[in-house]
């Protein structure tokens, strides 16, 4: 096994399973209902979910202190094996009906470990007594037009602000951003929604395209379980085109996106990332799918206005447990909360929909509640005066045992509702009724809803990574709360969240006056041998700055290996707007193990800035 491979393989086995008690199986009441009434010789579309699911907090540690590419591989890997370990009995029973005509159709998914069959419901039934089967669901296909969350308001829409740019840009301060040469270049936003004009001018240059495959050789040359997909998937229709069919709303999402204004306008809140093409906006394994494929194909953004309202029982649970594991993967997901405040059966705590329902990344101060984190962030709309929209969903949401929401199969219990706060949603707001692209060709200047609200939070968070790459799920999502223009009540609150995204204070809360990076040779290395750690350090002032380099080892439970530094320490001083890159070496004495490096910008004494790594020492 290569040396690099090595170390991340070791800590995917670390990772333990959570497992259920092993009971039969039981039915949510959307199958249970299906059952009922469906003729025994018409196929249903069932999600099989296993009782093992991956437990993350075993992996933490390590995670934490890895890069972004090194957190990915362990994550995905860790899933993968549990999934093909679980699943292998269940696929063989499966497969066994496929001849006489019970089963149509089998696919699976590690995400969240679970099968989804197209079957005649005998075979749920007889499904329903399997111990290794937490509980088996109805994957409802549904319309577009349910899940995509479009409101239009010709009046209220957004005009032209300062300096010609759109005023709904200009109110979430993206032009000062730009300004600062930091416009989502070298990040890649997932746009999960009802398909998409590739070919609109605006963006038709910056469509992720997939290294791994060769065009129209009807061969799945990368290995990821889809064929000649080349920019992308169609998760609603099963093939490699997700372009967009009948909805304008996927186009519409794409250009507040990224569009850069070669039509004519800029309409993008990153008018310089990259858009990886995916539609799903049908069926909730489907959905689940897409953002699997997100994380295994190197988004670091997902956007996506279409949710899973309420009264179709959405599996709550396993939307947030695939978010622990994209935000656990480095990868951001925001999601419109839907626009049924206020409506008939859309009652508090459920108004607001699925995914976004899910706790956020990071957990703001206001939220004295305290749960675990997950990775999904909600977004709201606001009118062209910051004004809440009146359909705006309304929070908060609620995660505890035994919810009539969700039936038997929901097992969070942290965010409990009446008496308790349950969970603050939405997480932030921003502008809808915006101009944007449209299929074919040029523009369209009244979309709104949290559909549109919803892609400005997307690029915010590309334009954030533009500038500091390294930044984690949690530490997007602490930048953009926690700098968000507060509205309505003081603090974070469930009509506005943390308030109006913006952007350009979201980037000065991260992005410190010194940053430094760390590039170690090898994950592994002999006790007794030779270290060099290769340290790029840049200046983000207009000033000359002093500092001291360092680097420290620490065991896996945080305990330091010395009370000296195990590189350094070295005096440096560097001038405004520098790229200083610097080597760090010495002999490598500590005991054999698996340690944390970090590398150390000191300025008087006070530690400013640091960045990790983890690395093996082998006898």
């Amino acid at each position: 096994m290569p040396i690099r491979n090595a170390l991340p393989f070791a800590l995917a086995c670390a990772a333990v399973a959570l497992v259920c008690p092993a009971d039969a199986a039981t039915l949510t009441a959307c199958l249970e209902s299906a059952l009922a009434t469906a003729p025994e010789d018409e196929p249903i579309s069932i999600n099989l979910r296993m009782h093992a699911q991956l437990d993350l907090s075993a992996l933490s540690p390590y995670l934490e202190a890895m890069r972004k590419t090194e957190r990915r591989m362990v994550a995905i890997r860790a899933a993968k094996d549990l999934a093909s370990n679980t699943q292998a009995p269940l696929l063989e029973q499966l497969s066994l009906w496929v001849p006489d005509g019970a089963v149509f159709s089998i696919r699976t998914s590690w995400g969240v470990n679970e099968i989804n069959v197209t079957a005649l419901p005998r075979v749920a039934r007889a499904l329903a007594h399997r111990s290794d089967l937490a509980h088996l669901g109805l994957n409802v296909e549904r319309d577009e037009s349910i899940l995509a969350d479009v409101e239009s308001d010709e009046y209220g829409r957004m005009n032209r602000g300062g300096d010609d740019a759109l005023s709904n840009l200009d109110m979430i301060d993206a032009p000062e951003a730009w300004a600062m040469g930091f416009e989502g270049q070298g990040v890649v936003i997932a746009n999960i929604d009802t398909g998409t004009d590739r070919h609109h001018s605006d963006y038709a240059s910056r469509i992720w395209e997939n290294p791994g495959e060769i065009a129209s050789n009807a061969t799945d040359d990368d290995g990821n379980g889809y064929i000649d997909d080349l920019w992308g998937w169609d998760f609603d229709g099963d093939d490699n085109d997700p372009g967009y069919e009948e909805s304008s709303h996927g186009t519409h999402t794409a250009g507040i996106l990224v569009g850069d204004g070669t039509a004519g306008t800029i309409t993008g809140v990153a008018p310089r990332g990259t858009m990886l093409v995916l539609r799903s906006c049908n069926s909730e394994f489907d959905a689940r799918s897409a953002y699997e494929y997100a994380l295994a194909n190197g988004a670091d953004i997902i956007s996506s206005s279409c949710s899973y309202k309420f009264p179709d029982c959405p599996d709550y649970a396993a939307f947030r447990q695939l978010s622990e594991l994209t935000a656990a993967g480095g990868l951001f997901h925001t999601n419109s909360i839907g626009n049924l405040r206020g409506q008939n059966g859309y009652a508090v705590p459920y108004n607001i929909s699925a995914p976004a329902n899910a706790p956020a990344a990071f957990i703001h101060p206001d939220q004295t509640l305290v749960g675990s984190t997950a990775g999904v962030h909600g977004c709201g709309a606001v009118d062209s005066a910051g004004e809440l929209k009146h359909y705006s969903a309304e929070g908060p949401a609620e995660h505890e045992a035994g919810s009539p929401s969700c039936g038997p199969q929901y097992y969070y219990d942290d965010y409990p509702y009446d008496p308790e706060m349950g969970l603050i949603k939405p997480d932030y707001v921003a502008p809808t009724d915006v101009t944007t692209t449209r299929p074919g060709g040029g523009y369209t200047y009244s979309f709104g809803g949290t559909s549109a609200a919803t892609p400005h939070s997307g690029g915010v968070a590309a334009v954030i990574l533009s500038a500091i790459p390294d930044a984690t799920p949690a530490q997007l999502s602490e930048a953009m709360q926690m700098t968000a223009v507060d509205r309505g009540p003081a603090g974070k609150d469930n009509d506005y969240g943390a308030g109006i995204l913006d952007l350009d204070d979201a980037i000065g809360y991260l992005l410190k006056d010194l940053t430094i990076a760390l590039s170690p040779p090898a994950l592994q290395i002999a006790q007794g041998g030779e270290m060099s750690v290769r340290a790029e350090i840049y200046n983000n002032t207009a000033d000359s700055i002093s500092f001291e380099l360092r680097a420290a080892a620490y065991l896996s439970d945080g305990t330091p290996c010395s009370t000296n530094p195990v590189l350094g320490p070295r005096m440096l001083t560097i001038e405004p707007g520098e790229l200083m890159v610097k080597n760090l070496a010495g002999t490598v004495d500590v005991p054999p193990g698996i340690y944390t490096v970090e590398g150390i910008v000191s300025i008087d004494g006070a530690d400013l800035t640091t960045d990790t790594f983890v690395f093996g020492v082998t006898r």
